[in-house]
This record gives C-alpha cells, sequence and structure tokens, in this order.
C-alpha cells in the first residue's frame, strides 16, 4: 500500500498535466452540457424582453426563436448574469395558503396538467390558447391568489462527474474509503436499514447485483412514472449507478464493492436524461417533492446545472422543504456536488442554498482536484470514489459490471452521503442540521488552504477534509482516542437547530456556508488521517511539506 501511494504521489503531476485537455474533450463531446448552452439569437431585430419573477426576484426573458414546441429563451438576473433556457407551453403556478385551487384556475384562464408540489402546492398549468408558459407567468405577476408563477424552464442540466478518467490506472481499488479510514468509522456505525438515501440523477440499475437487494420503490420526474432504471446507449448512463453504489452498495455480501454506508438503504429517481438534453424545471421541483414524501433521510445530487445561474426560487423551497421538513420535522441531509469548472460558485446556486451540504474533490494526497469549484458554497471536501457499480455488462464503461473510471465531485457527493448515513443511523434523532455541522465541525483543514477565513473557510478547501469517525465521536458524545471524557452535553458544539423557517422566503436565498475540498491536513497531529497523508514520517513530514505546499498553491491557476 505504501509503494502504490508512492506512485500515485509520483505521478500526480501527470494527471495534472493531462487534466486540461480532459476536460476540453469533455467540452467537445457535448458531456458538459447539451447544444442548449450554446444557443445565440437569429439575424434580424431584437425581440422585446418579457418580465417576469421568480419568487420576489425580478426576472427578464427575451425570446430568441418562433414560437414552437419549445423556444429558445435568454433570461437575464438584475445582477447583469444571462442564462439560456428553452420555453414551451406550460407554467409553474404556486397558489397562496387560502387560494382554492379550481376556482383560482378557473378565473384565470388556467388550465393544470399535474401539482408537482403538494406542501407548496405547485402545480404545472397551460395558459389560453397560443400563450407560452413565459406569456402565462408575465400575465400572473400580480394575479389574485398567485403567490409565484415562472415559465416552466427547460434547463441544461449537468453530471459533475469526469467521464472520460485520468490516465492513471493507480486509482485501483476503492482507495478512496481507506483514504478517509473508513473501517474507524464503521466500528462506530454501519448505518441501519431505515436510513433511506436517494439519489436524485439520471437513473439507477435497479437490478444490478450489488444495488437490488439495497432499492426501495423509485422515480422518474422526467417522464412522471414509476420507473427509475437509465435509458441505456447514451454517454453517462452508467452515473446514476454509480453515485448509488458509491453510497451505499451492499456490503460484506462476497460481490463487488462496499458502499460507505453498509446498512443503509437506496432509492433513486430519475432525473436526467441520458442524451444530455435539457430538464424542465417542474420535473427538478417534483423529484425533491417525491424525496420529501418517502421520507429521505440523505438526498444526493451529483449534477447542477450546465449554465451558471440563481436557484429558482420554486426549486429552492423545495429544496429547503426537504431540509426542514423531512423525516417528520428533522429534516433530510441535502448534499450538492459543487461541480467540475474549475470556477468561483454564486451563493444563490444550488450549492449555496441554505441546508444544503456542498462538497468539492480531492485526490490520494487530500489535494483539490484541479476541476473542483470554489467558494462558500462549498462546506466540505472528500476524496472521489474512482471505482463504483458499473451498468452490467457492455452497457457500462467496463465490459465487467463495476468501473475504475468514474470521478469528479459527482464521486466525491456519495461518499459524503454514505458518511451521514452512518451518522443519521447513530444518532436518529438529531437534526439534518447537526449532522451538516457534525461533517463541517470535524472536517480537518488543508495544508494547502491559502484563503482561511475567521470561521475557518477556506474558498478551495471548505471547512476541509471529512473525517467520519471523527465526526461519529463528535455527534455521540464520545471521547477521542487518549481523551478523558467530556461532562458536557453531546448537543454544546453541534448546533442542533433546523433551519429558521422562512429562511428561503419567495426567492431571497441566503448565503451558505461552503467550501470546496481540500487537500492535506492542516493540523500535524500524528493521527491515523493527520501527517501520514503527505506521505513524511509523522509530524516532520508536514513539516517538511509546507515550503512545497505553499509554491504549489502560488502556481495556482487564478479563479
Amino acid at each position: 500500500m505504501a509503494r502504490l501511494a508512492a506512485e500515485r504521489v509520483e505521478n500526480w503531476g501527470v494527471m495534472k498535466a493531462k487534466a486540461p485537455a480532459l476536460i476540453h474533450c469533455l467540452l467537445s463531446a457535448g458531456l458538459a452540457g447539451p447544444a442548449l448552452a450554446q444557443t445565440a439569437p437569429p439575424p434580424g431585430p431584437e425581440r422585446p424582453a418579457v418580465d417576469y419573477r421568480d419568487g420576489d426576484q425580478p426576472r427578464a426573458a427575451r425570446r430568441l426563436g418562433p414560437a414552437g414546441d419549445r423556444t429558445a429563451v435568454e433570461v437575464a438576473v438584475p445582477d447583469g448574469r444571462r442564462f439560456p433556457a428553452e420555453i414551451d407551453a406550460h407554467a409553474l403556478v404556486r397558489l397562496t395558503p387560502q387560494a382554492d385551487a379550481d376556482a383560482t384556475f378557473a378565473a384565470l384562464g388556467l388550465t393544470p396538467v399535474r401539482r408537482v408540489h403538494r406542501r407548496e402546492r405547485i402545480w404545472q398549468v397551460t395558459g389560453h390558447p397560443g400563450e407560452d408558459g413565459l406569456a402565462v407567468a408575465a400575465r400572473l405577476m400580480d394575479a389574485p391568489g398567485v403567490a409565484n408563477a415562472t415559465p416552466d424552464l427547460w434547463l441544461a442540466h449537468t453530471r459533475h462527474a469526469i467521464d472520460i478518467p485520468p490516465d492513471d490506472p493507480r486509482y485501483d481499488g476503492q482507495w478512496y474509503l481507506e483514504r478517509i479510514t473508513i473501517e474507524d468509522a464503521w466500528a462506530l456505525s454501519t448505518g441501519a436499514p431505515e436510513v433511506n438515501i436517494t439519489i436524485i440523477d439520471g437513473g439507477c440499475q435497479t437490478e444490478h447485483p450489488d444495488l437490488v437487494a439495497k432499492m426501495d420503490p423509485g422515480y422518474d420526474a422526467a417522464d412522471d412514472d414509476a420507473d427509475p432504471n437509465p435509458d441505456i446507449g447514451y454517454p453517462g448512463d452508467n452515473h446514476g449507478t454509480s453515485v448509488a453504489g458509491v453510497a451505499a452498495a451492499s456490503t460484506d455480501n462476497g460481490v463487488g464493492v462496499a458502499g460507505a454506508c453498509p446498512e443503509c438503504r437506496l432509492r433513486c429517481v430519475r432525473l436526467l436524461p441520458e442524451d444530455g438534453g435539457p430538464v424542465a424545471l417542474s420535473a427538478d421541483v417534483a423529484a425533491f417533492d417525491f424525496a420529501l414524501e418517502q421520507g429521505a433521510w440523505v438526498v444526493n445530487n451529483s449534477w447542477g446545472f450546465t449554465n451558471p445561474m440563481p436557484a429558482p426560487a420554486d426549486l429552492a423551497r423545495a429544496i429547503q422543504r426537504v431540509a426542514t421538513e423531512g423525516r417528520e420535522g428533522k429534516g433530510a441531509l441535502v448534499v450538492f456536488a459543487v461541480g467540475n469548472d474549475s470556477r468561483r460558485l454564486g451563493n444563490d446556486e444550488l450549492p449555496g442554498l441554505p441546508g444544503v451540504l456542498g462538497v468539492g474533490a480531492t485526490n490520494l494526497r487530500n489535494e483539490l482536484t484541479q476541476f473542483s469549484n470554489s467558494g462558500r458554497a462549498v462546506d466540505v471536501v472528500a476524496p472521489t470514489g474512482t471505482l463504483a457499480p458499473d451498468l452490467v455488462g457492455a452497457d457500462g464503461d467496463d465490459p465487467g459490471d463495476y468501473t475504475v473510471h468514474f470521478g469528479g465531485t459527482s464521486s466525491a457527493a456519495p461518499v459524503v452521503s454514505g458518511l451521514a448515513g452512518l451518522l443519521l443511523a447513530a444518532a436518529p434523532d438529531r437534526t439534518s442540521q447537526a449532522i451538516h455541522d457534525a461533517l463541517t465541525d470535524t472536517a480537518q483543514q488543508s495544508l494547502f488552504a491559502a484563503e482561511l477565513a475567521a470561521d475557518g473557510h477556506d474558498p478551495e478547501y471548505g471547512f476541509g477534509v471529512v473525517r467520519p469517525a471523527h465526526a461519529l465521536r463528535a455527534l455521540l458524545g464520545l471521547p477521542e482516542p487518549g481523551e478523558e471524557p467530556d461532562a458536557g452535553p453531546p448537543d454544546a458544539a453541534l448546533g442542533d437547530q433546523g433551519l429558521a423557517d422562512g429562511a428561503v422566503g419567495d426567492g431571497g436565498l441566503a448565503d451558505a456556508s461552503a467550501a470546496d475540498g481540500g487537500p492535506q491536513n492542516a493540523k500535524p497531529a500524528a493521527t491515523s488521517d493527520g501527517c501520514e497523508a503527505s506521505g513524511g514520517p509523522g509530524g516532520w513530514g508536514a513539516l517538511l511539506l509546507i515550503p512545497w505546499a505553499l509554491g504549489r498553491r502560488r502556481r495556482r491557476r487564478p479563479d
């Protein structure tokens, strides 16, 4: 194992040198987002913008082409950001608590298509003949009984994964679990069958031999049916299957790989179409409604919007509902991968929402991967789960039922989701915020963190690399090895309170702590996940690495 680690360290420079070319290949192949992201207005006079509101935030959308089944639009945000989308005949309407749905729809000339979120009272509707969703949203801005109306935007989504692997065969085995000393955590908790990890992704192969015993009934939010399996034959069709396996594959069963949470169960939601096309906002909202109604304990999201944009208000509300009202009011932990664009995230993007744990990706040495995004929206980092279940047979990335080609923040997020399952099983009465705090408070900050804030957060590494055994001991009030037991209550340092009601409001998104993954541990204590991570002998190894690390940090590409 020591020789293997040395080889990985020696060749990391080669992998980093090739990473930009690999990302370029992804973009060229269209795997980083559909053609929607390249939409350009046709020649001719510029069409006027149409105003509507997303919650309490103004939006201006300009149609870029003639009306049709779907029409390209460009949406402008007051801070200057613009993003492409498509619209069709549908709008999303959120009714006020007092409004009678049938009477309101009849008075406003609306036809309900389906109810996409029960507790938020959000419907997908159509309007008058010839009206598209943008026209409906504009008409309903101040309509009685309507709390919010937006076009049912078709938005480009992207999987936060590196589908073309780095040319690095040393990433064999589940080194990522060893890297976070998972066996120390398993000595305290191996999960529990009542803890369900819901995977919102491109669908999971529910009959995979390493998943079939773990699967509860799922949902296809894209097609609004009960089949969560992916469409086969497209790039990335194995993505959701791999995510599910990293989080909670069957363990100690003589088959395949171990999941981070061995005894947790899984539920899959198919949201992302395998052909890379856009996804209706109503499907996003319905996916989180399903997670809420089915009692998810953890909700993993290894995806995001292709174009930088604020989280739509209805989706933000649906996510906050899961985070605060799931598990009979204790909340589910919502985990989002922060993405692989090497850019600074806005606090109003999906990983920065209140109640969301943003996860960045690290390599073998706990060094931030070159692609992992940064900003306050990233809370912790974790190693990429490179070995994962694949589609069975020739349909997957590899001829067998497993792939060593998984990676990116897509594979770091389910590592953390599995760890959250361990914590929730050990302390099922704690809130999602307490689980969030246990993971961030016990993370070990990276030696490479260069912009530490007063609260210990670094924009690239967040609060540091997750340490599941430390998080479990903190959550349970257990002393660290060699320490005297703490006489204080276990809740003292964990902030065991949920998010305040109305923290999101109608589109007003609060800033969220976050961080992008971190390489080396900042503390030189000689623990099992301390200085040995640098490959050096105890504390001296970490001290000798400081000048080298600072030199590497200065050579990083600026954001």
